[in-house]
């Protein structure tokens, strides 16, 4: 839903200010909710907390920013695609880099999710081809 309403938006808007709006919605909207929740936090660690605060901040800006890039460039359905295997290739690095033992629905979902990610290149392949034929 967020990735047709994005491709919608960025028919009308840029993609870099579609994002910064969508961004800061949503640190409101989070900052909001730490009103409900009370936690203690001791003094000496307020500023690693803001310093990784910051951190995740850029960080998730920077995917929004790429990930509706992509759907200007392309459409929703292809990155929606690409962006589920997400998981699938996170999986797989903690497989590769620190061992973890992936059960067998985990094997089976980064293999339905690399065979998509393949036949909808091969799609795209194909028709390509065939528009140039």
């Amino acid at each position: 839903l967020q990735g047709l309403t994005a491709q919608t938006c960025m028919q009308r808007i840029h993609p870099v200010p579609f994002t910064v709006i969508n961004f800061t919605v949503m640190a409101v909207l989070s900052s909001l909710s730490l009103l409900v929740i009370t936690i203690e936090v001791s003094p000496q660690s307020w500023g690693m907390l803001w310093q990784m605060s910051l951190a995740t901040a850029i960080l998730t800006l920077l995917g929004q920013l790429f990930y509706n890039i992509g759907i200007h460039l392309a459409n929703a359905a292809i990155v929606s695609i690409i962006a589920v295997s997400n998981p699938a290739f996170t999986a797989l690095i903690a497989w590769l880099g620190i061992q973890e033992i992936l059960q067998p629905k985990q094997v089976l979902g980064i293999t339905l999710i690399t065979l998509g990610v393949a036949s909808l290149s091969l799609e795209r392949k194909i028709t390509k081809q065939r528009q140039e034929a």
